[in-house]
């Protein structure tokens, strides 16, 4: 009976989720350029053309979707201010990915949430980059951020690492520089919600194995539970990162949505050692439709 409801509602519930995606689009789109409208006139066609791609406005929903997650889990209030950053850490994180995977900015050492002298590039394509990147540390403060070094280094390693992937002939390595990828961008995500927890030690590391044992930790089921996002963001960006040859995940046969789907039950089992069955359930509603490769399709 359950299921057959399930059914009925589903092309209802789909498209529900649609309007409030596009809504999302329309909000971050609007936030974005108006920071840049007041603070960065010069960069307005540049910001307009970047947010015309939609692997960039798809990483604002992502992003603004897990954030908003993270604060229900940890009975954070999601007000303007939290969903503002989770646009901005989105743009920022998408935009020096793409500086990694540019050969002509080899020599560049991108690092999200740190702070550059205005001097220091000769690349005026950046210029996007550190007005969204200058935005982020102006609104954090430097205790924030010096208290949290470990985490933002072991994810702007991980970004980093991401330039390796065009040459890579491991898929192992594609495996691993992803799964860190996606793992310190949720607990990215975490520390900048819940300010108050200290900060991953020297030695965590995470570790994302669907097939052993649960995760131990909560910094590691949220680590899993970006692992495990990282497969969705590549999933939907499929096509387009087989024409550019890009390999990640799904471009290189790492995984499928049949698998993803499987290994849901993994991730959220983990969180639920940690948080609310009641919570996490919720979650993984929110999440049911997002991850359904039809509604990817509606997206499109």
């Amino acid at each position: 009976m359950l299921n057959n409801i399930r059914k009925l509602t589903w092309p209802i519930n789909a498209f529900k989720l649609l309007y409030a995606q596009k809504k999302v689009v329309k909000d971050a789109t609007r936030v974005l350029n108006d920071y840049v409208h007041v603070n960065h006139s010069n960069l307005e066609v540049e910001c307009e053309k970047w947010l015309a791609q939609k692997r960039n406005r798809g990483a604002m929903v992502l992003t603004k979707t897990i954030t908003e997650t993270i604060c229900d889990l940890e009975n954070i209030d999601f007000n303007s201010k939290e969903k503002e950053l989770s646009y901005f850490i989105a743009a920022a994180a998408r935009m020096a990915d793409d500086v990694t995977d540019d050969e002509m900015f080899s020599s560049i050492k991108i690092n999200v949430l740190t702070n550059y002298d205005k001097q220091m590039t000769k690349f005026p394509e950046l210029n996007l980059f550190y007005a969204i990147n200058q935005k982020l540390i102006t609104d954090l403060s430097s205790t924030f951020i010096n208290e949290h070094k470990v985490i933002i280094n072991k994810y702007n390693e991980a970004q980093r690492d991401g330039s390796k992937l065009f040459n890579s002939n491991s898929k192992e390595e594609v495996k691993d520089i992803r799964e860190r990828q996606g793992g310190y961008s949720a607990l990215i995500l975490y520390f900048l919600t819940a300010r108050n927890q200290k900060d991953i030690l020297e030695e965590f590391k995470g570790v994302y194995a669907p097939l052993e044992a649960l995760p131990k930790s909560k910094l590691q089921a949220l680590y899993n539970c970006g692992a495990w996002l990282i497969r969705l963001d590549d999933l939907w960006d499929i096509e387009e990162d087989k024409r550019e040859g890009r390999k990640q995940l799904a471009s290189e046969g790492l995984t499928n949505w049949k698998q993803f789907r499987e290994e849901s039950e993994y991730v959220f089992k983990g969180l639920k050692q940690f948080y609310s069955s009641q919570k996490i359930d919720k979650m993984e509603a929110q999440f049911e439709l997002v991850t359904n490769p039809l509604v990817v399709k509606l997206f499109s």
